[in-house]
């Protein structure tokens, strides 16, 4: 399934995350649209964003990474 990567709420917003910004399990890090809905995507683990791989309005598969997390010790 293709989809669209979007990092912010609306274009002229801040991008929910950033690289060395930390994360929780509830943390928002991005939209995803699909098949003309969009999808709030948490990040479902805790630790910290060590890159991002795609930018916003990149159309992608869905089985492609956009973001990377370096996962922190509990």
């Amino acid at each position: 399934m293709v989809g669209t990567f979007y990092r912010a709420g609306s274009p002229d917003a801040s991008p929910f995350v950033e690289v060395g910004k930390p994360v929780t399990e509830d943390t928002v890090v991005c939209i995803i649209e699909a098949m003309k809905v969009m999808n709030e995507i948490k990040a479902e683990t805790s630790g910290v964003i060590a890159e991002v791989l795609a930018e916003t309005v990149s159309r992608f598969n869905l089985a492609r990474r956009f973001l990377e997390s370096a996962n922190r010790t509990r």
